[in-house]
């Protein structure tokens, strides 16, 4: 297991909707490609979010380490996101910060299996509804939400 510690101090009243969005929406998804959600326990000071503990790490520490891959390996790693991408928008939900370090890797035994994580800024679409909220991680987003088009 790992354990994702939020302090309520920080939460306002937008920052505790979102956390109960994302709480809602990992008990919700059943794939073996997107992190489990465990248990969420609370405490005066916290809320837990007690998930599935990936022991390979990120995407992005792994990539960094390999360098160069066997094409075997990359279609392994596309077709696990694709599983992930594919539940999450069965579910009318946009994650809206993916990138390869909330891709997490977990090794049983021979396989490996990418789990998305880190639903904080993900959104459950309403019908036929648009999302227009910036949010995400400024680096990874495309030039053209930066420039606001």
């Amino acid at each position: 297991m790992a354990i994702k510690e939020i302090s309520r101090r920080i939460l306002n009243e937008r920052l505790l909707e979102s956390l109960k969005q994302e709480i809602e929406i990992l008990k919700s998804m059943n794939s073996p490609n997107i992190i489990r959600l465990l248990d969420v326990k609370k405490s005066p000071k916290h809320f837990y979010l007690i998930t599935e503990y990936c022991n390979g790490g990120d995407l992005q520490k792994f990539l960094r380490t390999h360098k160069r891959f066997e094409e075997h390996i990359v279609q392994q790693i596309i077709w696990q996101v694709s599983q992930g991408l594919k539940e999450i928008a069965n579910r009318r939900v946009l994650h809206r910060d993916l990138k390869l370090s909330n891709l997490l890797i977990s090794y049983k035994g021979e396989e490996s299996w990418i789990k998305i994580g880190d639903f904080g800024f993900a959104q459950v679409l309403a019908n036929k509804g648009e999302a227009k909220t910036f949010c995400g991680t400024a680096p990874n987003m495309a030039p053209e939400i930066l420039m606001g088009y």
